[in-house]
């Protein structure tokens, strides 16, 4: 009978529908809700006023020449990059890997202390690399390769700078020879050939090298987190006519090329700081040191990056402590974000669901007395249908099988009556504003 009853066509309820639809939306309500309001870290930004050790525009008309060679050129004989030696301090252009071999613009102000901020600072712009690799005769780079030069300065020829102190103990020569379109000025462009003859004595690197570097002061957009800038104004801050420095200031080629002059005795470095700011490397091999010979594209790069530190020199001197910045400090806190699509989503969901919740409770209200639901209604069921339990006595209701079989049709026997009968197998339908038999019962032990 149970496999009857499962093979048995049946038609789906409406209420049945109604109440899974109900359920399903209260499952789901709660995961969408997370997803539309998840936990995130938020960036809180806040203006406030920082004193900062940066660059400061009068302090430019202070320093000299001479104080820039020395500062720059002292940063170059580590060699390692403006990046490595004043890493808070610079800034780079936003989207540009921090990579020393592909930073060319650089714009020094000071530390920022993590936070973003407009200031004033100096930059530099620009690379040197190889022109001609291979052998090239100096008189003919002096006679024919300077001259092609538009704005070209007469050319200068360094003769050779040789090792420490004992050249014959290192080993390694640099003869050098340079012609640019400098006019003296701190700022603009210069442009410069530079003729090298290199060796360590085992090996031999010649050829030439064209630097081609942009020096300004203005203001730019600083973004303190990643060390990056935007938005730079070329603003002038420095007259060397009216500089109160000495010796006014020179563009960083200028300033570059004058360190490897020993011609000049209070710019003149040891042999062993120029091996390093050309990118010598040493090595100690069974008490006697080794010096490899670097490419001409290495030396290149050294060049680029000694006038990059004449640059920054500028910036680092004309430093001042105590003065007060408007920057923006960035601080983050976990709070609750919103994904507006799904927030929409929830949103509708949950007002469907308050729909089906309040259209359900009114559909299926049935005002129910108690005096109704009492024994006295099984007692006339059972007197107006013997035939339930005909053939069985006592037990429960899996005894009977009757009482298992499906119910018929519930109806009103009494149509035409004022108060009807509920009754199985009634030909009129229910109607809630019409009174039925329990009412009906109860008038008439009142003697109707």
């Amino acid at each position: 009978m149970t496999y009857q009853k499962i093979k048995m066509r049946i038609k789906l309820s409406f209420t049945l529908i109604l109440l899974a639809g109900t359920c399903m939306i209260a499952t789901i309500t709660p995961v969408l809700m997370l997803r539309a309001y998840p936990i995130a870290t938020v960036d809180v930004a806040t203006q406030t006023m920082l004193q900062l050790i940066a660059f400061w525009p009068p302090q430019i008309e202070t320093i000299e020449s001479y104080s820039q060679v020395a500062t720059g050129g002292g940063a170059w004989t580590t060699g390692t990059s403006v990046l490595s030696v004043y890493n808070s301090s610079v800034f780079i252009p936003a989207g540009t890997a921090r990579v020393d071999a592909e930073v060319n613009n650089i714009f020094f102000t000071g530390d920022t202390l993590g936070a973003d901020a407009g200031m004033k600072g100096v930059r530099t712009h620009g690379q040197c690399q190889t022109l001609i690799s291979g052998p090239v005769d100096n008189g003919t780079f002096i006679s024919q390769m300077c001259p092609q030069m538009v704005g070209v300065q007469s050319p200068q020829n360094i003769g050779s700078i040789n090792g420490i102190t004992n050249i014959t103990w290192w080993g390694v020569t640099i003869s050098l020879a340079w012609c640019s379109t400098s006019n003296g000025n701190l700022m603009g462009n210069v442009s410069s050939l530079i003729w090298l003859n290199t060796s360590n004595s085992t090996e031999t690197v010649q050829g030439v090298v064209k630097c081609n570097v942009t020096f300004d002061t203005g203001m730019a957009k600083l973004s303190g987190r990643d060390r990056t800038f935007t938005a730079f104004q070329d603003v002038a801050m420095y007259n060397g006519t009216t500089a109160q420095g000495g010796e006014p200031l020179l563009h960083p080629t200028d300033a570059a090329l004058r360190a490897l002059d020993q011609s000049l005795p209070y710019t003149q470095f040891s042999g062993s700081a120029i091996i390093t700011m050309f990118g010598y490397d040493v090595d100690l091999n069974g008490g006697n040191l080794n010096f490899s010979q670097p490419s001409l594209d290495v030396m290149a790069q050294r060049l680029w990056q000694g006038m990059a530190h004449m640059g920054a020199a500028v910036g680092l001197l004309s430093q001042q402590n105590g003065h007060a910045y408007v920057v923006t400090v960035h601080g983050f806190v976990a709070g609750r974000t919103i994904d507006v699509v799904l927030a929409r989503l929830m949103w509708a969901i949950s007002a469907i669901w308050f729909l089906l919740l309040l259209g359900g409770t009114f559909m299926f209200f049935t005002p129910t007395f108690g005096d109704s639901l009492n024994s006295y209604v099984a007692a006339r069921l059972l007197v107006e249908n013997p035939t339930l339990v005909e053939g069985y006595c006592c037990g429960s209701l899996q005894d009977n099988i009757q009482m298992g079989a499906m119910f018929v049709t519930v109806g009103d026997s009494n149509v035409g009556e004022t108060i009807g009968h509920v009754t199985p197998g009634g030909a009129g339908t229910l109607n809630k504003n019409r009174k039925y038999a329990s009412t009906h019962l109860r008038s008439s032990r009142l003697g109707r």
